[in-house]
């Protein structure tokens, strides 16, 4: 799995925080840094999906992993290979027994293993490694979180909403976040409670097709229940954005700095 860290060569000489960053459905994770693969990523670039270089210049470790099915991660070897570049792999995970997302979270789970290892080759805070993730990535981020608890805070952009009200009514050609049998148990406000009382950031755009603030601003505040059983009803917010699917890069790293000044763990 490649994994790209940036860092700025100022910051390395003490233990530094850490921000695992992750690019949705896109050319790859190049986007982070600002590395042009496809026609669309000028465009992404100018929008500010440069996330790791937002996170060094806040004095992070940006951590880059490459995630499953997409750019040097696509897949390369079957003929013919479907239009949309995850639903190969979605189906060999289920052919397997497997989800593509539970694959994507057991790669996140290694690269924290690796960090707290030493691997980067860095001196690593490691009360403070935090993740940021943008729609498929935001998804990846969430279940990540919920599931590993070494991951101390969350930010995810335009990916938040209810399986009943969002994913199970509109089509899914990417299955990229589909669990066999979750509904019979689970709803997404469920997977947020299992990150309380962990601070929680989520972005949205009032007007983005997939992931609309308004479904964002329902799980949060059904999972809010729990953050105030646990005193920390202050660590889940929910921010709208005028705009649609993408990653609102001003107003996600404005509502990421309010965060950190008010919990230490950024």
């Amino acid at each position: 799995m490649p994994v790209t860290l940036i860092w700025h060569s100022e910051a390395d000489t003490k233990p530094m925080p850490v921000l695992l960053c992750l690019q949705g459905t896109a050319s790859g994770a190049d986007l982070s840094w600002g590395r042009i693969q496809s026609p669309a990523d000028p465009i992404k670039i100018a929008l500010g999906y440069t996330m790791a270089l937002a996170a060094s210049d806040r004095g992070y470790l940006a951590v880059c992993p490459e995630i499953s099915a997409l750019g040097e991660r696509r897949e390369r070897n079957i003929r013919p290979r479907s239009a949309d570049p995850c639903i190969d792999a979605a189906n060999h995970a289920l052919l397997l027994g497997r989800t593509l997302l539970g694959e994507r979270v057991t790669d996140i789970q290694a690269v924290v293993s690796w960090i707290q290892d030493g691997g980067t080759g860095f001196s690593i805070d490691l009360d403070r490694i935090g993740i940021l993730g943008h729609s498929a990535g935001g998804s990846i981020a969430l279940h990540a979180a919920a599931l590993d608890p070494r991951l101390q805070f969350l930010v995810i952009s335009s990916s938040l909403g209810f399986i009943g009200a969002e994913n199970g009514r509109r089509r899914d050609p990417a299955g990229q976040t589909v669990i066999r049998g979750i509904v019979q148990w689970l709803e997404i406000d469920d997977i947020v409670r299992l990150c309380a009382p962990r601070p929680f950031l989520t972005v949205s755009g009032k007007t983005d097709h997939i992931w609309p603030f308004s479904g964002a601003s329902k799980v949060v505040d059904s999972a809010g229940d729990l953050y105030a059983a646990l005193h920390s009803k202050d660590h889940i917010r929910a921010v709208s954005v005028d705009g649609s699917h993408v990653f609102h890069a001003q107003e996600t790293w404005a509502a990421f700095d309010a965060f950190r000044r008010t919990h230490g763990v950024f």
